[in-house]
């Protein structure tokens, strides 16, 4: 009986943890709300001190195959600058659909501060600070 339980429990273990690293992948960003994943790819940047532009795609979770689907409500991405003692939002984007579940969010400016941005995705109307569905960290490329 021993012979089974050890090998049993590594296997359950293994399962778990592929599944927790699976759904990230299948995942990026998820918006449970919604019943949404979203996807952001950066087509300039992110940099410091100049326009970055990135395309966010969204499909219904665990329905990848399925193919893009569009928010409903629509959502708003938008830059979040996180401080030690303060944060706040960045300069205003501009949002354009480029085909269905597919948005090009242009004009993203991020200045360098102490601290970290993120980008942040939320309902329209809803608080920036407290009403964000998700939450993306930027990790930076270096300026040329």
């Amino acid at each position: 009986m021993k012979n089974i339980i050890a090998p049993t429990i590594t296997l359950i273990t293994f399962l778990i943890m592929t599944n927790v690293y699976a759904s990230k992948s299948d995942c990026p960003v998820e918006l449970s709300k919604h019943n949404l994943c979203a996807n952001i790819s950066w087509k300039l940047g992110p940099q410091y001190g100049i326009y970055s532009k990135a395309v966010v795609t969204y499909w219904k979770k665990g329905l990848k195959a399925e193919g893009l689907v569009d928010p409903n409500p629509s959502l708003e991405v938008y830059p979040w600058m996180i401080m030690p003692k303060m944060e706040h939002g960045g300069s205003k984007v501009k949002i354009k659909k480029l085909a269905k579940g597919t948005y090009e969010i242009d004009q993203i400016l991020l200045l360098k501060m102490q601290g970290f941005w993120e980008l942040r995705f939320k309902e329209p109307g809803a608080n920036p600070k407290n009403g964000a569905l998700a939450k993306n960290k930027i990790h930076f490329t270096k300026n040329k």
